[in-house]
């Protein structure tokens, strides 16, 4: 995202980049006092006015991000920016009703609906793989990622059905395991030592590289991590800031971010640096935090430490962001979206008014797509990636790209409708006759057009491991 034209997703990267590097300058961690027998006893926070602000500007950006980089956006920066937005509530409603200062009441409350919604989006992304497409060992996102893994050492997963199966059933197994463990407080600490191992192991994928969701889910499931560890981490990260000047760490940043200009600008991989940074994080994490989970363990909570959960009173903007989120989630089943919709690497599929899903096979239909076929002549043509596969697309995706690519040469394109009825069209003609419809209009719209993406679709066979965007999304 930071590499390349000096877009608005950019832009907007990079101020939040810098943002958050002056977010590190600027501690903003809750430092918890403990009495000798280890009874938590007051907080006693370390902030000023300037750091919350600086925070809340990097939430304020993170929310921008969604929505000048929609709609090829994943599902980490749809939580992260619901995140964002679910602290700007909190905070807003607390300046609005005079509520008490950053760490106050509203300060854990706001904490508490990131803990829910973590559990919301979580959940509907293991709840979406309950799929007959996602038990197929032939198509599997289990097995696809199994197999780039098993390469490393030369084996192949798909080869063996133990193996297969293996993939298959444990990851949905563990993905259903770890909102429950999280949910239960004696089993917190399991629950966040599954997820840290869990998603450890998935960002080492050596194929697509995609250890930002797993950075992404770390501070969350930290959040579940007994008291006593929250505290000690939080005395690791203020000893660190308090050895680093604030030009130093933001001057750190832009290196960082400059040398991943460079490496690409080399004809490097984009992920060469990150990914390199990402393993002495991963290293570092484990070796402070693992030996803190382990030992907590069956440990008492303290007496005075309030549920993670329950114990708070949510205010009502945070309820709304959660609702958002529940509704997020929800969309693929009422057919409103398909695309970031907590149903990543899932195999779901929704056609109609029928999914694969094994516990909601039939779904609303509010917004019923019309899919198209695409024949190209040219294997060259960036629409081959859905004529190879065999994949369908939605009539307003297909219109969006065609409006896009005028004056270039789709005269080779045949569209022919998934309905078997509509004859076959030219580019041109299909283009036109969407246009005469008045449908730029609606494929213009800004809601449908960003957050109401429908991604395509096999209409025969099992529904394969969508890996890719393709060039009409």
């Amino acid at each position: 995202m930071l590499v390349g034209q000096f877009s608005a997703a950019s832009i907007v990267a990079w101020a939040s980049a810098i943002v958050a590097a002056a977010v590190l300058a600027t501690p903003i961690v809750r430092v918890e006092a403990s009495s000798e027998d280890g009874v938590r006893s007051k907080a006693t926070p370390s902030y000023s006015e300037a750091s919350l602000i600086l925070f809340m500007t990097l939430c304020a950006l993170l929310v921008a991000d969604l929505v000048v980089s929609a709609p090829l956006v994943g599902n980490h920066q749809m939580i992260i920016a619901l995140g964002s937005l679910l602290l700007l509530a909190a905070w807003c409603w607390a300046a609005v009703t005079r509520a008490s200062g950053m760490f106050g009441g509203w300060a854990d409350a706001a904490i508490a609906g990131l803990r829910w919604l973590l559990l919301l989006a979580y959940g509907l992304i293991a709840f979406s793989k309950l799929n007959s497409d996602y038990l197929n060992p032939v198509v599997s996102c289990a097995v696809v990622f199994s197999n780039e893994m098993s390469e490393w050492f030369g084996l192949s997963v798909s080869d063996s059905k133990v193996a297969s199966g293996f993939a298959i059933y444990g990851s949905l197994l563990t993905e259903l395991s770890v909102p429950v463990l999280l949910s239960i407080r004696r089993l917190r600490s399991v629950g966040v030592l599954l997820a840290l191992g869990f998603h450890g192991f998935l960002s080492l994928e050596p194929v697509g590289h995609v250890y930002d969701f797993t950075a992404v889910l770390i501070p969350f499931f930290l959040l579940f991590a007994p008291v006593q560890v929250q505290q000690i981490l939080a005395g690791v990260v203020g000893r660190v800031q308090s050895r680093l000047s604030p030009p130093m760490t933001i001057m750190v940043v832009l290196v960082v971010l400059l040398g991943n200009l460079i490496a690409v600008g080399a004809g490097l991989p984009i992920w060469v640096i990150g990914f390199t940074l990402w393993l002495v994080y991963g290293v570092v994490l484990c070796w402070l935090v693992v030996p803190l989970l382990v030992r907590s363990i069956g440990r008492p909570s303290p007496a005075t430490e309030r549920p993670l959960l329950f114990g708070y009173r949510l205010a009502p903007p945070v309820l709304a962001v959660l609702a958002l989120a529940l509704a997020n989630g929800m969309a693929p089943y009422l057919q409103l979206k398909t695309a970031t919709a907590f149903n990543m690497y899932s195999n779901l599929r929704v056609l109609g008014e029928e999914s694969n899903h094994v516990i909601v096979p039939a779904t609303v239909a509010l917004r019923t797509p019309e899919l198209q076929m695409v024949a190209t002549v040219d294997s060259d043509d960036p629409l081959s990636f859905y004529s190879d596969a065999g994949l369908a697309l939605p009539r307003e995706n297909l219109v969006r790209y065609l409006k896009q690519s005028e004056g270039e040469d789709v005269v080779d394109l045949v569209i022919q409708p998934v309905d078997g009825v509509t004859e076959p069209r030219s580019a041109d003609e299909f283009l036109r006759l969407a246009l005469d419809d008045g449908e730029e209009m609606s494929v213009s719209s800004t809601i449908s057009r960003l957050f109401g993406l429908r991604r395509a679709v096999d209409v025969e066979g099992p529904s394969q491991c969508l890996r890719l965007w393709g060039p009409a999304y």
